[in-house]
């Protein structure tokens, strides 16, 4: 799920980190993204201005979560959020979750990972996925017993 807002602030930080990408490299990204998963799209919510968040910035992901009657808040902005019994979600950090699914269903993350090297070697990269997972703070999940060899 995911709200306009979200996909702001997603293309902010992209557009900061790579200043030099075109229109199709950085909107297409997020054309991409709000075509792929446009049933997730987040719309209504309200903040509550009373509300007590650790980041006040963040407030929008709070409240659009609850209003999404969300299961699981993924960011690796951990920091403006405040983990509790209280919340309706559990919060998880990248690596965190991808551990999990690939705890949960190895299976299914080793038909993608199998997937992502032919992409990778189809478009000549010579990297390795270890090492690139690592690089998108994804230590754990890099170093998981299930990877396959081939990837390391």
């Amino acid at each position: 799920m995911w709200t306009d807002d979200i996909m702001v602030e997603f293309q902010y930080h992209l557009r900061k980190k790579f200043p030099h990408l075109d229109d199709a490299q950085c909107g297409g990204v997020r054309r991409n993204l709000e075509e792929t998963f446009a049933s997730g799209h987040v719309q209504g919510y309200t903040i509550d201005p009373r509300g007590r968040y650790p980041d006040i910035g963040d407030a929008h992901v709070h409240c659009a979560a609850i209003h999404a009657h969300a299961d699981i808040l993924l960011t690796n902005d951990t920091r403006g959020f405040v983990e509790s019994d209280e919340l309706p979600y559990e919060i998880y950090n990248c690596d965190d979750f991808l551990t999990l699914l690939d705890d949960s269903a190895p299976h299914v993350v080793r038909a993608v990972i199998v997937e992502q090297l032919r992409l990778f070697h189809r478009k000549g990269m010579n990297t390795s996925l270890p090492k690139r997972l690592r690089s998108a703070d994804a230590p754990n999940f890099a170093d998981s017993p299930g990877t396959p060899s081939a990837a390391r």
